[in-house]
Protein backbone atom coordinates (compact mmCIF):
# COMPACT_ATOMS: atom_id res chain seq x y z
CA UNK A 1 0.00 0.00 0.00
CA UNK A 2 1.72 3.22 -1.11
CA UNK A 3 2.88 5.27 1.86
CA UNK A 4 2.00 2.48 4.30
CA UNK A 5 4.77 0.05 3.49
CA UNK A 6 3.90 -2.48 6.20
CA UNK A 7 0.41 -3.11 4.77
CA UNK A 8 -0.79 -4.81 1.62
CA UNK A 9 -4.02 -5.82 -0.10
CA UNK A 10 -5.06 -9.04 -1.84
CA UNK A 11 -7.40 -9.18 -4.85
CA UNK A 12 -8.56 -5.56 -4.60
CA UNK A 13 -8.98 -3.64 -7.89
CA UNK A 14 -6.25 -1.03 -8.27
CA UNK A 15 -8.78 1.80 -8.49
CA UNK A 16 -10.10 0.90 -5.03
CA UNK A 17 -6.70 1.17 -3.34
CA UNK A 18 -5.57 4.80 -3.30
CA UNK A 19 -3.13 6.77 -1.21
CA UNK A 20 -1.69 10.19 -0.52
CA UNK A 21 1.47 11.00 1.40
CA UNK A 22 3.98 13.63 2.31
CA UNK A 23 7.00 12.92 4.53
CA UNK A 24 5.84 11.43 7.85
CA UNK A 25 2.18 11.69 6.81
CA UNK A 26 0.33 9.06 4.79
CA UNK A 27 -3.26 8.08 4.13
CA UNK A 28 -4.59 5.07 2.23
CA UNK A 29 -8.22 4.18 1.53
CA UNK A 30 -9.44 0.77 0.37
CA UNK A 31 -12.92 0.19 -1.03
CA UNK A 32 -15.64 2.51 -2.34
CA UNK A 33 -14.41 5.90 -1.15
CA UNK A 34 -16.07 8.99 -2.58
CA UNK A 35 -13.06 11.26 -1.99
CA UNK A 36 -11.06 12.21 -5.07
CA UNK A 37 -7.27 12.35 -5.12
CA UNK A 38 -7.19 16.06 -4.28
CA UNK A 39 -9.41 15.52 -1.25
CA UNK A 40 -7.14 12.73 -0.05
CA UNK A 41 -4.13 15.01 -0.39
CA UNK A 42 -5.85 17.85 1.48
CA UNK A 43 -6.88 15.47 4.26
CA UNK A 44 -3.24 15.03 5.25
CA UNK A 45 -3.78 18.12 7.42
CA UNK A 46 -6.33 16.11 9.41
CA UNK A 47 -3.86 13.23 9.61
CA UNK A 48 -1.21 15.60 11.00
CA UNK A 49 -3.70 16.82 13.63
CA UNK A 50 -4.71 13.21 14.38
CA UNK A 51 -8.31 14.14 13.60
CA UNK A 52 -9.14 10.56 12.69
CA UNK A 53 -12.90 11.04 12.54
CA UNK A 54 -12.51 13.49 9.67
CA UNK A 55 -11.21 10.61 7.55
CA UNK A 56 -14.53 8.75 7.88
CA UNK A 57 -16.87 11.44 6.51
CA UNK A 58 -16.62 10.73 2.78
CA UNK A 59 -19.43 8.85 1.05
CA UNK A 60 -18.95 5.15 0.43
CA UNK A 61 -17.78 2.19 2.48
CA UNK A 62 -14.04 1.90 2.92
CA UNK A 63 -11.10 1.14 5.16
CA UNK A 64 -8.80 4.05 6.07
CA UNK A 65 -5.19 3.68 7.21
CA UNK A 66 -3.49 6.86 8.39
CA UNK A 67 0.11 7.39 9.51
CA UNK A 68 1.16 10.50 11.40
CA UNK A 69 4.78 10.16 12.40
CA UNK A 70 5.04 7.06 14.58
CA UNK A 71 1.27 6.79 15.12
CA UNK A 72 -0.81 4.55 12.85
CA UNK A 73 -4.62 4.56 12.87
CA UNK A 74 -6.64 1.79 11.19
CA UNK A 75 -10.31 2.68 10.75
CA UNK A 76 -13.04 0.38 9.49
CA UNK A 77 -16.50 1.47 8.38
CA UNK A 78 -19.53 1.74 10.63
CA UNK A 79 -21.46 -0.92 8.69
CA UNK A 80 -18.79 -3.55 9.32
CA UNK A 81 -18.15 -4.23 5.64
CA UNK A 82 -14.47 -3.54 6.35
CA UNK A 83 -13.88 -4.95 9.86
CA UNK A 84 -10.55 -4.59 11.64
CA UNK A 85 -8.91 -7.30 13.75
CA UNK A 86 -5.61 -7.22 15.61
CA UNK A 87 -3.27 -9.12 17.90
CA UNK A 88 -0.13 -8.15 19.77
CA UNK A 89 2.80 -9.88 21.43
CA UNK A 90 6.35 -8.99 22.36
CA UNK A 91 7.33 -8.69 18.70
CA UNK A 92 4.71 -6.10 17.78
CA UNK A 93 1.16 -5.74 16.50
CA UNK A 94 -0.46 -7.33 13.47
CA UNK A 95 -3.77 -6.10 12.08
CA UNK A 96 -6.00 -7.31 9.27
CA UNK A 97 -9.53 -7.18 7.90
CA UNK A 98 -9.48 -10.99 8.20
CA UNK A 99 -9.66 -12.65 11.61
CA UNK A 100 -8.82 -16.06 10.16
CA UNK A 101 -5.62 -14.68 8.60
CA UNK A 102 -4.42 -13.47 12.00
CA UNK A 103 -5.44 -16.75 13.63
CA UNK A 104 -3.41 -18.64 11.03
CA UNK A 105 -0.20 -16.93 12.17
CA UNK A 106 0.14 -19.50 14.94
CA UNK A 107 -2.96 -21.66 14.57
CA UNK A 108 -5.00 -19.80 17.19
CA UNK A 109 -8.05 -21.96 18.03
CA UNK A 110 -11.71 -21.02 17.92
CA UNK A 111 -13.03 -19.23 21.01
CA UNK A 112 -16.12 -21.33 21.86
CA UNK A 113 -17.56 -18.72 24.24
CA UNK A 114 -17.35 -15.97 21.61
CA UNK A 115 -18.79 -18.31 18.98
CA UNK A 116 -21.72 -19.20 21.22
CA UNK A 117 -22.42 -15.52 21.93
CA UNK A 118 -22.24 -14.73 18.23
CA UNK A 119 -24.72 -17.48 17.34
CA UNK A 120 -27.09 -16.72 20.22
CA UNK A 121 -27.15 -12.94 19.91
CA UNK A 122 -26.60 -12.49 16.16
CA UNK A 123 -25.45 -8.89 16.67
CA UNK A 124 -21.86 -8.00 15.74
CA UNK A 125 -21.21 -5.42 18.44
CA UNK A 126 -22.62 -7.29 21.44
CA UNK A 127 -19.38 -9.31 22.00
CA UNK A 128 -17.37 -6.06 21.96
CA UNK A 129 -13.71 -6.76 21.22
CA UNK A 130 -14.15 -10.53 21.04
CA UNK A 131 -13.44 -12.18 17.73
CA UNK A 132 -14.28 -15.81 17.02
CA UNK A 133 -10.63 -16.81 17.56
CA UNK A 134 -8.58 -16.78 20.73
CA UNK A 135 -5.73 -14.26 20.78
CA UNK A 136 -7.40 -12.22 18.02
CA UNK A 137 -9.25 -9.04 19.02
CA UNK A 138 -11.90 -7.19 17.06
CA UNK A 139 -12.26 -3.42 16.74
CA UNK A 140 -15.92 -2.57 17.46
CA UNK A 141 -17.71 -0.25 15.05
CA UNK A 142 -17.29 3.40 15.92
CA UNK A 143 -13.77 2.65 17.16
CA UNK A 144 -10.33 2.58 15.55
CA UNK A 145 -7.11 0.72 16.17
CA UNK A 146 -4.32 3.07 17.22
CA UNK A 147 -0.75 1.78 17.13
CA UNK A 148 2.01 3.89 18.69
CA UNK A 149 5.49 3.19 20.11
CA UNK A 150 3.83 2.99 23.54
CA UNK A 151 1.52 0.16 22.46
CA UNK A 152 -1.73 -0.63 20.67
CA UNK A 153 -5.33 -0.14 21.66
CA UNK A 154 -8.87 0.60 20.61
CA UNK A 155 -10.05 4.23 20.62
CA UNK A 156 -13.63 5.43 20.15
CA UNK A 157 -14.01 8.09 17.45
CA UNK A 158 -17.79 8.06 16.91
CA UNK A 159 -20.19 9.07 19.73
CA UNK A 160 -21.97 6.24 21.50
CA UNK A 161 -25.20 8.25 21.45
CA UNK A 162 -26.44 11.21 19.45
CA UNK A 163 -28.64 14.07 20.55
CA UNK A 164 -32.24 13.82 19.29
CA UNK A 165 -32.90 15.78 16.09
CA UNK A 166 -36.28 16.91 14.78
CA UNK A 167 -37.48 14.88 11.78
CA UNK A 168 -37.94 17.98 9.61
CA UNK A 169 -34.36 19.00 10.31
CA UNK A 170 -32.84 15.53 9.94
CA UNK A 171 -34.65 14.39 6.79
CA UNK A 172 -32.79 16.70 4.35
CA UNK A 173 -29.48 15.64 5.89
CA UNK A 174 -30.27 11.95 5.43
CA UNK A 175 -31.50 12.58 1.89
CA UNK A 176 -28.32 14.44 0.97
CA UNK A 177 -26.09 11.73 2.49
CA UNK A 178 -27.91 8.92 0.67
CA UNK A 179 -27.86 10.82 -2.62
CA UNK A 180 -24.14 11.46 -2.31
CA UNK A 181 -23.41 7.84 -1.35
CA UNK A 182 -25.38 6.44 -4.28
CA UNK A 183 -23.76 8.93 -6.65
CA UNK A 184 -20.30 7.80 -5.56
CA UNK A 185 -21.15 4.28 -6.75
CA UNK A 186 -22.77 5.26 -10.07
CA UNK A 187 -19.59 5.59 -12.13
CA UNK A 188 -20.71 4.44 -15.56
CA UNK A 189 -20.72 0.72 -14.85
CA UNK A 190 -24.02 -1.20 -15.17
CA UNK A 191 -26.11 -0.77 -12.04
CA UNK A 192 -28.39 -3.38 -10.47
CA UNK A 193 -30.34 -3.14 -7.25
CA UNK A 194 -32.84 -4.96 -5.08
CA UNK A 195 -36.34 -3.55 -5.28
CA UNK A 196 -38.22 -4.80 -2.25
CA UNK A 197 -38.52 -2.98 1.08
CA UNK A 198 -38.19 0.68 1.95
CA UNK A 199 -34.38 0.71 2.17
CA UNK A 200 -33.65 -0.96 -1.16
CA UNK A 201 -36.43 0.93 -2.94
CA UNK A 202 -35.02 4.27 -1.79
CA UNK A 203 -31.53 3.42 -3.07
CA UNK A 204 -32.83 2.01 -6.37
CA UNK A 205 -34.84 5.17 -7.03
CA UNK A 206 -31.88 7.43 -6.25
CA UNK A 207 -29.68 5.42 -8.62
CA UNK A 208 -32.34 5.59 -11.36
CA UNK A 209 -32.11 9.38 -11.23
CA UNK A 210 -28.57 9.03 -12.55
CA UNK A 211 -28.66 6.07 -14.95
CA UNK A 212 -30.64 3.00 -15.95
CA UNK A 213 -31.01 0.43 -13.18
CA UNK A 214 -31.78 -3.27 -13.41
CA UNK A 215 -34.10 -3.77 -10.44
CA UNK A 216 -34.75 -7.27 -9.10
CA UNK A 217 -37.41 -8.55 -6.69
CA UNK A 218 -37.29 -12.04 -5.18
CA UNK A 219 -40.88 -13.29 -5.56
CA UNK A 220 -41.15 -16.59 -3.72
CA UNK A 221 -44.83 -17.38 -3.11
CA UNK A 222 -43.92 -18.67 0.34
CA UNK A 223 -42.91 -15.18 1.45
CA UNK A 224 -45.93 -13.56 3.06
CA UNK A 225 -45.08 -9.92 2.46
CA UNK A 226 -46.09 -7.14 0.09
CA UNK A 227 -42.64 -6.39 -1.37
CA UNK A 228 -43.59 -7.48 -4.89
CA UNK A 229 -46.76 -5.40 -4.99
CA UNK A 230 -44.89 -2.25 -3.98
CA UNK A 231 -41.99 -3.07 -6.33
CA UNK A 232 -44.35 -3.31 -9.32
CA UNK A 233 -45.96 0.02 -8.42
CA UNK A 234 -42.57 1.69 -7.96
CA UNK A 235 -41.18 0.40 -11.27
CA UNK A 236 -44.27 1.65 -13.09
CA UNK A 237 -43.82 5.10 -11.58
CA UNK A 238 -40.06 5.71 -11.64
CA UNK A 239 -38.40 6.08 -15.06
CA UNK A 240 -35.12 4.23 -15.45
CA UNK A 241 -36.07 1.14 -13.44
CA UNK A 242 -36.12 -2.04 -15.52
CA UNK A 243 -37.95 -4.43 -13.20
CA UNK A 244 -37.38 -8.20 -13.10
CA UNK A 245 -38.85 -10.77 -10.73
CA UNK A 246 -36.98 -13.87 -9.63
CA UNK A 247 -39.30 -16.78 -8.79
CA UNK A 248 -38.50 -18.97 -5.83
CA UNK A 249 -37.84 -22.69 -5.93
CA UNK A 250 -36.85 -25.38 -3.42
CA UNK A 251 -33.20 -24.51 -4.12
CA UNK A 252 -33.67 -20.83 -3.20
CA UNK A 253 -35.11 -21.34 0.26
CA UNK A 254 -33.12 -19.38 2.84
CA UNK A 255 -30.19 -21.47 4.15
CA UNK A 256 -30.66 -24.12 1.46
CA UNK A 257 -27.59 -26.22 0.67
CA UNK A 258 -25.96 -26.02 4.10
CA UNK A 259 -25.70 -29.80 4.25
CA UNK A 260 -23.03 -29.73 1.52
CA UNK A 261 -20.06 -28.10 3.27
CA UNK A 262 -17.79 -28.45 0.22
CA UNK A 263 -20.14 -26.22 -1.81
CA UNK A 264 -20.22 -23.39 0.72
CA UNK A 265 -18.14 -20.27 0.05
CA UNK A 266 -15.08 -19.62 2.19
CA UNK A 267 -15.82 -17.01 4.85
CA UNK A 268 -13.80 -15.29 7.56
CA UNK A 269 -15.22 -17.51 10.27
CA UNK A 270 -14.42 -20.91 11.71
CA UNK A 271 -15.94 -23.98 10.05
Amino acid sequence: MPGVEMAWTVNWPALQVRAAGSGPLALAVVGDCGADDQQLQRSLAAVRAKDWRALTRWPGSYLAIARSGEALAVIGDLAGQHPVYWRSDGAGTWWSTSASALAALDGAPVDPTALAAHIALAQPDVPGQWSLFRSVSRVPTGHLLLITPEGSGVVRYEPAEYAPVDLREAAPTVRAALTEAVGARCDGRPVSADLAGLDSTTLACLAAQREAVTAVTFADARLRDDDLAYAVRTAATVPGLAHHTVPGSPETVYYAGLEDLAALPVTDAPW
